[in-house]
């Protein structure tokens, strides 16, 4: 309610509550796409039943991975995967007190 009071003001908060109501919509649009094609409700069904997980990527070396034309396996790389860990861990550790 705040953030749609704040959208009708012509100040910098009713631009922040704009973009930020913009970006939640196409956050939502994009989401329903990646939860799709990437589904994480049976990891979170083995993790609160304990029992094992179907391996991500399904290989047993996952820097060495490619997927199989035949299939439909995911695309994956383990750097690119690393880097952005890091980068996600970087700005949120960055900016916790």
């Amino acid at each position: 309610v705040l953030f749609l009071l704040l959208s009708l003001s012509n100040s910098a908060f009713g631009e922040l509550a704009r973009a930020v109501g913009l970006a939640g919509i196409l956050l939502l649009r994009r989401s329903s796409s990646v939860r799709r094609r990437y589904p994480a409700l049976p990891h979170v069904k083995c993790v609160v039943l304990g029992r094992p997980r179907r391996p991500f990527p399904p290989s047993e070396n996952p820097w060495a991975y490619a997927p199989r034309e035949d299939s439909a396996d995911p695309e994956f790389r383990m750097v690119p995967s690393l880097v952005a860990i890091a980068v996600v861990g970087a700005v949120s550790m960055g900016s916790m007190p």
